[in-house]
């Protein structure tokens, strides 16, 4: 994971690490599972799903909140935030 900038850490148990490379939100996911990505403003940026392991979103420069929608009732869906730059 050399050419991934910023921050690796999240206490998200969900999404276990999140980082940023440019102009793309990397997430690593436990399972398959459902992301909406929306802009600071409100505006959806990105539906769709993650898939187990590595997965890569790209986006434009800007601040995003993102949560997941999971399909197993057992575990909570989980929310975190990104900045691209």
């Amino acid at each position: 994971m050399r050419h991934l900038r910023g921050s690796w850490h999240s206490d998200n148990p969900f999404v276990r690490r999140s980082g940023i490379l440019k102009h793309c939100a990397f997430f690593i996911s436990p399972y398959d599972i459902g992301i909406k990505i929306y802009k600071s403003d409100g505006r959806l940026a990105y539906s769709g799903e993650l898939h187990e392991g590595e997965n890569r979103i790209s986006l434009e420069p800007g601040v995003y909140i993102w949560t997941t929608r999971n399909p197993q009732p057992v575990t909570r869906n989980q929310s975190g935030k990104l900045a691209i730059r």
